[in-house]
C-alpha cells in the first residue's frame, strides 16, 4: 500500500477537502498521491473509508451549504442501530431542499425533499432531525430493523423522542417512499428499549405468546426498597429478565453490580433470568419457551397483587 504523504497536522488524522488543503499549501501534486483515498470528489483521506460514520465526516468537508446528510447516513450519526450491510459502507445519502435537483456523484445517493424540517448537528455536521431519519429508513430496513430503530429513537435515557413523535412524523411526511412498511413498524415500537438485543427479545417473546414486559422497569420491594432496574420485568410473577453481552462477563465492576442485583432481587421472592447473548443468535428460542413456563409456574404459584414496579 502507497505511503501517505506528508501533510499538514489537521489533515494526517481526519478527511478533510482538497480547498481546505490548498488553503494550507498542499500542492495539487501531493493532493493526487496514491497514497490518500479520495472517497468522494473533492475530499481525501489518509486512512480509507470503510464505514458509514466514516463517510459521513469524509463527505462533510465539502458537503454544499444547503445539502444535509440524511437517510441511512443520518442513522449512523444519530446511533440508531443499522445492520452491517449498511454502517460498513461507505456511501452516503445526502438530501436536498425542494424538488428540483438532488446530489448526483460517486458513492453518493442524493434524495431532494420539500418537506424536510431545520437540519440538527451531529459533531458539527448537517443533518435530518432523528424523527424524520427514522421515517426515511423504510426502503433500507426490515421490519424488525425498523423497530429497532425506532426504540433506540425513544429511548429516553439517548434520544428521546416519544411514540406520539414518532406517530406525529409519519403523519407529516405522508407519501414518503417506504412509509407503509415504517407504519407497520411502529405498531411495535416501544419506549424504554435500551439496545436492539432487548428489543429482539421482546419481540420473541410476545410473538411466542408472552404478554408485554414491563421495560427497563425500577422494581421496589412492598415496603419500597429499591432493588433495582431489569431490562423486562414482568410484575405479578416477580420475573425480571436481563440481556448480558459480553460486557456484562469481562467488566469486573459490572459482574459485581449484576451480582449484587441479583442477590436484591432473590431477597424479595424475585425470579432474575439472565439471557446470554448467544441466545440472540439462536433467535431466542430456548430463551422464550422458558420465559412462557416460569410466567406459567410462577403466576400459579404466587397468585397475588402485581409487585410494585415503577
Amino acid at each position: 500500500m502507497p505511503t501517505p504523504p506528508p501533510l499538514p497536522s489537521p489533515f494526517s488524522s481526519r478527511p478533510f477537502s482538497t480547498r481546505e488543503a490548498l488553503a494550507h499549501r498542499v500542492t495539487p501534486r501531493v493532493l493526487r498521491s496514491p497514497g490518500l483515498h479520495t472517497p468522494f470528489f473533492g475530499a481525501r483521506s489518509v486512512a480509507p473509508v470503510t464505514t458509514a460514520v466514516a463517510a459521513a465526516h469524509a463527505y462533510a468537508t465539502s458537503m454544499a451549504p444547503d445539502a444535509r446528510l440524511s437517510h441511512v447516513t443520518a442513522a449512523a450519526l444519530w446511533g440508531l442501530p443499522l445492520p452491517r450491510r449498511l454502517s460498513d459502507s461507505a456511501e452516503v445519502h445526502v438530501t436536498l431542499p425542494g424538488s428540483d435537483r438532488s446530489v448526483r456523484a460517486r458513492n453518493v445517493i442524493g434524495h431532494r425533499s420539500s418537506t424536510s424540517g431545520p437540519p440538527e448537528y451531529v459533531e458539527e455536521i448537517r443533518v435530518s432531525d432523528p424523527l424524520e431519519t427514522w421515517a426515511s429508513l423504510g426502503p433500507f430496513l426490515t421490519i424488525d430493523e425498523l423497530i429497532a430503530a425506532g426504540d433506540a429513537v425513544c429511548d429516553p435515557y439517548g434520544l428521546a423522542s416519544t411514540r406520539d413523535d414518532l406517530a406525529a412524523e409519519i403523519g407529516r411526511v405522508a407519501g414518503r417512499r417506504g412509509l407503509a412498511k415504517v407504519r407497520r413498524a411502529f405498531v411495535d415500537v416501544r419506549e424504554g428499549s435500551r439496545s436492539p438485543q432487548e428489543t429482539a427479545l421482546r419481540l420473541a417473546l410476545v410473538r411466542a405468546g408472552a404478554r408485554m414486559p414491563f421495560l427497563n422497569a425500577e422494581v421496589h420491594s412492598a415496603a419500597g426498597v429499591f432493588l433495582g432496574q431489569a431490562d423486562l420485568v414482568y410484575g405479578r410473577e416477580r420475573l425480571a429478565i436481563e440481556y448480558e453481552g459480553d460486557h456484562h462477563r469481562t467488566d469486573r465492576d459490572q459482574w459485581h453490580k449484576d451480582l449484587g442485583r441479583s442477590e436484591r432481587f432473590a431477597d424479595d421472592g424475585w425470579r432474575m433470568m439472565r439471557v446470554a447473548a448467544d441466545e440472540a443468535r439462536r433467535g431466542f428460542i430456548a430463551t422464550t419457551a422458558r420465559v412462557i413456563r416460569l410466567l406459567t409456574e410462577r403466576g400459579q404459584e404466587l397468585n397475588r397483587p402485581s409487585a410494585p414496579v415503577r
